[in-house]
């Protein structure tokens, strides 16, 4: 693996942090929702835990394990500490500043349109924001709220999410018919006879557990819907791929020097940023390469 901007969970659903020792799941939370994610038992509100309430294929709603097969003593993760595009979340991510720095970048022309934007597309998963819909497409499910758990203020006019101590007390029974979270969309264009109404049924349901048994169901809940809840591994050691030493940060692989062309970082150091194994010339990055032939044996 390289530069692979997949969460962790996908391979290791059991690690819980990232290369720099920070708990991935606290991190990978919105902000206005990590006073939830507090409470014992929580993660039948969330959308990347709501596969675990059923029995049926819905269960396979999930990144968890996903990817676990492909990893053998024959896996090796080439990754890069210093990452910009899949670069770890900040302490407190939220929608709105996910936003502001996409616009911030796009009309000041900054050269790094493309910094944090795997974590922005998993924290705006959800949101209401047009301009999120215009740029990603549909948003559902996520750190968006249903509706249908609230309470509308008087004056002035407000709708606010039940509290954590109200919302926590939603059973499971309730939360397969009308989960905490955004509802599933109801159509989609490129996925024939998609209504994610369809998916709203008791554990069980015939109906329901068919139309998750689709693939194309499966990656377009994943792509929209379901927030990763850890980091990515083009970031990150994979700890299941550690076991066996295949974990190679890029960050320690330059060839004594590197290129002016990335600024230096608050230590003094200047990062290996995402696909810089093939946009940096290759007298910098050498020593990966003979890293990859050798782990490959492709010299043979």
């Amino acid at each position: 693996m390289i530069n692979a901007a997949v969460p962790i969970e996908a391979y290791a659903s059991d690690q819980s942090h990232g290369w720099d020792g920070v708990e991935m799941l606290g991190r990978m939370t919105e902000d206005s929702w990590k006073s939830y994610r507090e409470l014992d038992g929580s993660d039948k509100l969330f959308a990347d835990g709501w596969h675990n309430l059923f029995t049926d294929s819905r269960k396979s709603l999930t990144w968890a394990d996903r990817f676990r097969s492909v990893l053998g003593t024959k896996t090796y993760n080439f990754y890069s500490s210093g990452e910009d595009v899949v670069e770890n979340p900040n302490p407190n991510e939220t929608v709105s500043s996910s936003i502001w720095d996409v616009i911030i970048k796009v009309f000041t022309f900054n050269n790094q349109k493309g910094r944090h934007s795997w974590v922005a597309q998993e924290i705006a998963k959800g949101s209401s924001s047009l301009f999120i819909f215009t740029s990603m497409g549909s948003q559902h499910g996520g750190w968006g709220y249903n509706q249908a758990h609230g309470e509308t203020l008087v004056d002035p006019p407000y709708w606010l999410p039940l509290g954590p101590q109200k919302a926590i007390e939603l059973t499971e029974s309730d939360l397969r018919m009308e989960p905490f979270f955004k509802r599933f969309e109801q159509e989609d264009s490129l996925v024939e006879d998609f209504d994610g109404d369809v998916l709203l049924a008791p554990n069980g349901d015939a109906g329901a557990d068919e139309f998750a048994k689709d693939e194309k169901v499966q990656f377009k809940m994943l792509a929209e819907a379901v927030p990763a809840r850890s980091f990515a591994a083009a970031a990150n050691p994979v700890e299941e791929v550690e076991v066996l030493g295949n974990n190679f940060d890029m960050m320690d692989m330059k060839n004594d020097r590197w290129t002016t062309e990335r600024p230096a970082e608050a230590n003094g150091i200047r990062p290996w940023w995402h696909s810089d194994f093939r946009v940096v010339a290759l007298n910098y990055t050498n020593p990966m390469w003979k890293k990859m032939i050798a782990v490959g044996r492709l010299d043979r």
